[in-house]
């Protein structure tokens, strides 16, 4: 009973320790060599945080797997409420990161696993899109973790890139950009009409520093020539 009740209360954004975790080891290793022979990350600094990404992924869907298998309903819940739906994105999000990650150790391992986050990630983002398109989403339940769903598609192309993924990354960071300023505007007007979001989902707001940053970035990535704009 007590597994049950854990398991029934896993939340869906726990993905996001992966986001966070591989993201975080991804940015120490392309901060490593910045400053060379002046400062320089040592390895011991920057793949931990990379097995830590990995661990968290395998442990997470072990335990989301015993959610799905003992609370079908949670589960369901989780893709059909509104304010949980946008958290769902951090789960394909975190894969394409955690690809990056292995990639130097295990390319084709974190090939697949690059491909399978960024399949699952279009899956989520047409069931958000088709929610959003046929009004089923109230506009006072949405929340800034729907950036995670509808825009998580701009971290794709660095391990992309790693990957040899150009074409993929490519189009995968442009449908997630063209959303963006869709969306930011959508919850600008959520912001100034509906009722404020539950205390709990608040810090959400902050999610809205991220997308301009990793457009900015992995754009330039993808698009060198705009350097000389």
């Amino acid at each position: 009973t007590t597994l049950a009740l854990r398991s029934r209360d896993l939340h869906i954004g726990f993905y996001g320790a992966v986001m966070g975790l591989a993201g975080l080891g991804l940015t120490a290793r392309a901060a490593a060599p910045v400053f060379p022979g002046v400062l320089k990350a040592p390895a011991y600094f920057t793949e931990p945080w990379t097995a830590a990404a990995v661990i968290a992924l395998l442990v997470l869907l072990t335990a989301y797997g015993v959610k799905l298998a003992r609370n079908p309903a949670a589960v369901r819940e989780d893709f059909t409420d509104p304010a949980l739906l946008g958290f769902c994105g951090a789960l394909p999000v975190g894969m394409p990161l955690v690809a990056g990650g292995i990639g130097p150790y295990l390319p084709a391992t974190a090939s697949a696993l690059w491909w399978a986050g960024c399949a699952l990630l279009a899956a989520f983002q047409v069931w958000g899109g088709l929610r959003l398109l046929m009004g089923g989403v109230e506009l006072a339940r949405l929340n800034a973790g729907w950036f995670i769903l509808m825009v998580g598609g701009i971290v794709v192309p660095g391990p992309g890139l790693a990957l040899g993924h150009a074409a993929a990354s490519h189009f995968f960071f442009g449908i997630s950009a063209s959303i963006a300023p869709v969306l930011a505007a959508l919850l600008v007007y959520r912001a100034a009409v509906a009722a404020p979001l539950p205390e709990a989902l608040r810090p959400t707001w902050f999610i809205l520093l991220v997308p301009p940053s990793l457009i900015y970035a992995n754009g330039l990535a993808l698009f060198p020539g705009l350097q000389l704009l």
